[in-house]
């Protein structure tokens, strides 16, 4: 990508002043049209997003066809996409391991993670969209034994509370 300085930036605003096109601009400077356009219209992109939403909102109520097409296509990405987090997944984790020696890998298959996912967080139950973040892996930093799918807030939770959780849950009968 091409980088210009500001001072290309504010010729072409001058230039859009005194009424030249769009196009004679980016013909005299020597740079695109869509580059021109957005230096001198920078809401165009937030219109066009604006425009693309309002013709999918009506898509989706009036023709089934489409909203159907859609979901399907959603299934078909959220379920490839679970196979491929679970693979990165596993690969940070053994890159992790590389760079501590106090931690092990998670020692489950991609096929394990998959199965044992159930799209809720297996301590407080929340859906995986209801979220913020999407489910994590955990899994037991000294032996590898993967222990489920988590929320955010409770991966963090187990790992600052773990060395002293039994001492909490006395703690907490107390």
């Amino acid at each position: 990508m091409k980088k210009y300085g500001e001072n290309i930036k504010q010729e072409a605003l001058r230039l859009r002043k005194t009424g030249l096109s769009i196009r004679q601009i980016a013909a005299q400077l020597e740079t695109t049209y869509s580059t021109i356009q957005r230096w001198c219209n920078p809401d165009s992109a937030q219109r066009a997003l604006a425009t693309h939403r309002t013709r999918s909102k009506k898509l989706w109520a009036t023709n089934s066809g489409y909203r159907e097409r859609r979901k399907a296509e959603h299934q078909d990405w959220y379920n490839r996409s679970l196979e491929t987090r679970c693979q990165v997944a596993l690969r940070n984790s053994v890159n992790r391991q590389t760079t501590q020696s106090n931690y092990q890998a998670c020692t489950a298959t991609v096929e394990e993670l998959v199965s044992a996912y159930t799209g809720n967080c297996h301590i407080c139950g929340i859906s995986d969209k209801d979220c913020q973040r999407r489910l994590e892996l955990d899994h037991c930093h000294t032996t590898g034994r993967f222990r489920g799918w988590l929320c955010h807030q409770c991966n963090k939770g187990l790992g600052f509370i773990g060395p002293v959780i039994d001492k909490a849950r006395e703690y907490l009968n107390d």
